[in-house]
């Protein structure tokens, strides 16, 4: 008879990365990532937010232009792009609200703690 070895019903080993993280239903962990998808949106919105105060820097329009790229000759004239600094300004405040203050408050410290 070969030698069997008797193994206890709690040896399952550890989850790898993405079941561990993905799948899981431990409070904890769900908290850690709401926090994470938080902070990734949140360096997103404030990249929105340096771009707007790039443009407000200086006086006229110095990179919002219509004419799609910035690299402009010296004489030529930029026309102001004002449907671009709308589109800024409300995916920055939509972001912020509803992607990084609710679910990093709501989801990530109400499941955290």
């Amino acid at each position: 008879m070969a030698d069997a070895a008797v193994h206890g019903h709690d040896e399952h080993g550890h989850p790898g990365f993405f079941t561990r993280w993905f799948m899981s239903t431990n409070h904890k962990d769900i908290g850690i990532l709401y926090i994470f998808t938080a902070a990734v949106v949140g360096f997103i919105s404030v990249a929105f937010t340096v771009y707007m105060r790039l443009e407000l820097m200086e006086p006229g329009v110095q990179h919002m232009c219509l004419e799609g790229s910035r690299l402009l000759a010296a004489d030529e004239v930029c026309t102001p792009n004002g449907h671009l600094w709308n589109v800024l300004v409300t995916a920055h405040g939509i972001l912020m609200m509803f992607f990084v203050v609710i679910p990093a408050l709501f989801g990530g410290f109400g499941n955290y703690f």
